[in-house]
């Protein structure tokens, strides 16, 4: 039985960003799916960056790793895409949900390579390449605040 103060998984779409300004290989969208344990754990690994970078002068300025990898739309793959999309303002840009979805209708996961997630001392973020490119996608930023927040903590 659920609690009604138990936090259920958070979707969370977030706007791109391309090193190209003319291409984004149609990754124009990305979907994070956090429970409350995954928000925890990104909002203590923001801790850990910044008690590591105290520690040693300075020195540390985000850590990378290759463990989560959100999923990659196209505005073309989900009811209301670029409805959404002009939703998430350069203000805002990303839309907690936890209701109600957009309807996603992708005939497959679009090909990326070098997935990376980022862990700045105030934020996360994810990049990847679209594959056989060597054109940077990057995401919104969420803020440690927001992982916070999800989490309960």
């Amino acid at each position: 039985m659920v609690e009604a103060t138990q936090i259920t998984d958070r979707q969370i779409w977030l706007r791109t960003y391309s090193a190209n300004e003319n291409w984004n290989g149609d990754l124009d969208l990305a979907r994070v799916t956090l429970t409350a344990s995954e928000a925890a754990r990104l909002a203590g690994l923001c801790e850990e960056l910044d008690a590591f970078d105290k520690a040693h002068g300075g020195m540390a300025e985000k850590f990378v790793f290759v463990d989560y990898e959100p999923e990659w739309f196209s505005v073309t793959h989900i009811s209301e895409g670029e409805e959404l999309l002009e939703s998430l303002e350069d203000v805002d840009p990303y839309a907690v949900m936890t209701d109600e979805f957009p309807a996603v209708n992708q005939p497959e996961k679009p090909r990326t390579e070098f997935d990376r997630l980022h862990v700045l001392k105030d934020e996360v973020y994810w990049s990847c390449e679209p594959k056989n490119s060597d054109v940077l996608i990057t995401t919104a930023a969420l803020p440690v605040k927001l992982l916070r927040e999800i989490a309960g903590i």
